[in-house]
C-alpha cells in the first residue's frame, strides 16, 4: 500500500512538473475554489435549524408580535 501512495506522489510531482506557470496556476486556483465551496457547503449544511416561534396567529396581533420583536 505504501508504494502505491509513493508512486502516485511521484506521478503527481512529474506532472506537475511538465506543467506551465499558466496551467500550475490555474489548476491551484481550481483547487482553492472547489475547497473553498466544499467548507461553505459543510457549514451550510450544518448551520442552524430554525423553527416557527407562532402558528396560526391572525393578521392583528402578527403586527403587535412584529412591533415588539423590533
Amino acid at each position: 500500500m505504501q508504494n502505491v501512495f509513493i508512486s502516485l506522489v511521484s506521478q503527481f510531482k512529474s506532472f506537475y512538473a511538465n506543467l506551465t506557470p499558466t496551467k500550475r496556476t490555474s489548476i491551484v486556483a481550481a483547487a482553492l475554489i472547489l475547497l473553498t465551496a466544499s467548507v461553505f457547503m459543510l457549514l451550510m449544511v450544518s448551520g442552524s435549524s430554525y423553527s416557527p416561534l407562532f402558528t396560526n396567529v391572525s393578521a392583528d396581533q402578527t403586527s403587535t408580535i412584529m412591533t415588539k420583536l423590533q
